[in-house]
């Protein structure tokens, strides 16, 4: 099984304004390319849980703020997620 972080879009990208820095910046502080920063904050791509670790220590919240997670089980294609996630 593995776990995809997806994103509240909203909520970092307003963090990211507030904290006053720009993408490049953001995603240099947390080690990602500038490239796949944007894909993760667009919603494009998920992030694995060390990054959205990182990126929420970035910001200066707790990781639920930001992310929400999904289990998906390996060559199955199936998914779970937890009922409070689903507004993600």
């Amino acid at each position: 099984m593995r776990i995809k972080m997806h994103i509240n879009e909203l909520e970092i990208k307003t963090r990211i304004a507030l904290k006053g820095v720009t993408h490049q910046e953001a995603a240099a502080s947390v080690g990602c390319s500038a490239s796949h920063f944007a894909s993760l904050v667009n919603g494009q791509v998920f992030a694995s849980p060390a990054l959205a670790k990182r990126i929420a220590e970035y910001l200066g919240c707790e990781v639920e703020v930001l992310f929400c997670a999904k289990s998906v089980f390996e060559g199955t294609g199936y998914e779970c997620q937890r009922k409070e996630e689903s507004t993600c």
